[in-house]
């Protein structure tokens, strides 16, 4: 679990509120379970509820927790902030492993993994919603205005050609 990732479920609302009523295990990698298995929750059952904001927050911390980048890459507001939440998190982990509460460390990693995946599936959701409504859309417009609909022809497939000269497309 990177700092950055720790850092975003530190700063998200709901998570701030919920964090000092947790009884369930008093360490620190047992709050950042339960948050995490509560803000998967909430994810899986409001997304559309949870605030823009909240919502690319998350949708970044996923990215980065199922597509790891370099440290580096992430932009940092405050690099001293995150040296000092890397040195925080190795510490509570040194403290984990030395007291035997590795499986309290596995919970959070198994929660990190099940929210980043509830968090994908959401946006999946949102997405094909969109484009549901897209195509709607098109189906309408091409049943209220038929005469508008141009065949596709060899004049815009050079003009197309044209435009697409130079791009180098993945395969």
């Amino acid at each position: 679990m990177t700092s950055y990732a720790i850092e975003v479920i530190q700063q998200l609302p709901s998570l701030r509120q919920n964090s000092n009523s947790i009884k369930l295990n008093n360490s620190y990698f047992g709050r950042i379970a339960h948050q995490l298995k509560e803000t998967t929750k909430e994810v899986e059952n409001g997304w559309e509820e949870i605030s823009e904001d909240d919502r690319e927050a998350l949708k970044l911390l996923a990215y980065e927790v199922l597509n790891p980048s370099k440290e580096g890459d992430i932009p940092q507001q405050n690099s001293l902030k995150c040296l000092l939440l890397q040195l925080k998190l190795r510490f509570h982990l040194t403290v984990a492993i030395v007291t035997g509460q590795v499986e309290v460390v596995v919970a959070a990693h198994i929660g990190i993994n099940k929210l980043a995946y509830a968090i994908m599936e959401a946006v999946d959701r949102e997405e094909a919603y969109i484009t549901a409504l897209f195509l709607d859309k098109i189906m309408e417009d091409i049943e209220n205005n038929p005469s508008k609909l141009v065949p596709f022809t060899t004049e815009m497939n050079e003009k197309l050609e044209r435009l697409l000269n130079g791009v180098k497309l993945d395969e």
